[in-house]
């Protein structure tokens, strides 16, 4: 059934899933958000509060807008790749500044530490969730791949298996180098050998 639920997903159109992907980060966002407030004050107080619900009907959709200028929302989610990452850390810091910025002008106080735990939620989330997804794909799509081993770890190699790995043929096992300082090391995941 999972199996399932996944495959339709992955075999939808892209806008599909740029909207789904879309509804599940400002889940999370709104879940960060206050989440950071109550671990920060310790009680449920927060959700009475008008200036949060104020500072969150703002920050949501900067936060998405910030997300989609970075180009977080054009990755696809099964070649997903360092400039993905680095999408989503500075995403996360810029929505963190935004929060900031929305309270420092609405004059409303937020505890010093909540944009830090709200910080480290929305990356967890946000970041967790599409490396999870990356995997599950990888796993679930992967297992009629054939081995296949490179020759030289240089760049040229990791390029190489970066290549291979966007594919549906093969994945790579092994890298092997004549190297010797190169031997019992990992690259993208994969051992090197002699």
């Amino acid at each position: 059934m999972f199996l399932e639920a996944l495959n339709r997903v992955l075999n939808s159109k892209r806008k599909t899933k740029r909207i789904i992907t879309l509804v599940v980060d400002s889940l999370f966002i709104l879940v960060s958000f206050w989440a950071s407030l109550v671990i920060r004050l310790d009680n449920l107080s927060a959700f009475s509060n008008i200036n949060y619900w104020l500072i969150l009907s703002g920050l949501l959709p900067i936060s998405l807008l910030i997300f989609v200028k970075l180009g977080l929302y054009r990755a696809v989610l099964r070649y997903m790749s360092s400039q993905a990452v680095w999408a989503i850390v500075a995403g996360t810091m810029l929505s963190t500044a935004a929060l900031v910025l929305i309270a420092f002008f609405s004059s409303t106080p937020v505890p010093r530490t909540m944009p830090l735990i709200y910080c480290a939620l929305i990356l967890l989330s946000i970041g967790g969730a599409r490396l999870l997804v990356r995997a599950l794909v990888t796993q679930f799509t992967g297992s009629n791949k054939h081995p296949l081993v490179i020759y030289g770890a240089g760049s040229a190699g990791r390029q190489l298996a970066t290549g291979i790995a966007a594919g549906s043929e093969f994945y790579v096992s092994a890298f092997i180098d004549a190297d010797s300082s190169r031997h019992g090391s990992v690259v993208q995941c994969v051992a090197v050998i002699s």
